[in-house]
C-alpha cells in the first residue's frame, strides 16, 4: 500500500446520491480514494461491493462506520448503549478491512449523562476493544 498522498473525497459530501453513483463520480473528477460512509453501502452485498470498489479504481480511504462513536451523539439517534455501539463499531471495522480500507474514523461522542471520570474509562476500555 503506498504511503503517498492521495485526492480522496468523502461520500459525505455527495448525499443522497448511491455509493455506486460515488465511485463513477469521483473517479471521473481523479480522486484516487473514496471515503465509505457505511451507511451507503448495500446490506449484505460486501463482494459485490469489494468488486465494484476494485474495478473503479479507487482506494478505501478514509472510512466511516454506521455507528460512529463510543458515546451517544445526541443528534444521531440509534442505541446508547456503549457496549452495544462498540460492538457495531468493530463490525464495521470488520467490514471495512475486507475492503482494505486505510482508516476508520471513530469519535469518542460527547460526555453526555455520564460524569467525567465514567465517560473517560467507557471510551478508553471500548477503544482498547476496538484495538483488539
Amino acid at each position: 500500500m503506498s504511503r503517498e498522498p492521495k485526492f480522496s473525497v468523502c461520500e459525505f459530501t455527495t448525499m443522497p446520491s448511491s455509493f455506486a453513483e460515488d465511485l463513477l463520480t469521483y473517479r471521473k473528477a481523479g480522486a484516487q480514494g473514496i471515503g465509505i460512509v457505511e451507511a451507503k453501502l448495500p446490506e449484505g452485498r460486501d463482494d459485490a461491493v469489494r468488486d465494484r470498489l476494485r474495478e473503479s479504481g479507487l482506494q478505501a480511504t478514509l472510512c466511516i462506520p454506521a455507528t460512529q462513536s463510543i458515546l451517544p451523539l445526541p443528534q444521531i439517534k440509534r442505541d446508547s448503549d456503549p457496549d452495544v455501539r462498540v460492538a457495531s463499531i468493530a463490525e464495521s471495522l470488520r467490514r471495512f478491512a475486507g475492503l482494505g480500507a486505510e482508516t476508520v474514523v471513530v469519535v469518542t461522542g460527547p460526555q453526555g449523562e455520564y460524569d467525567r471520570a465514567e465517560a473517560r474509562r467507557i471510551v478508553v476500555d471500548g477503544l482498547r476493544t476496538l484495538a483488539r
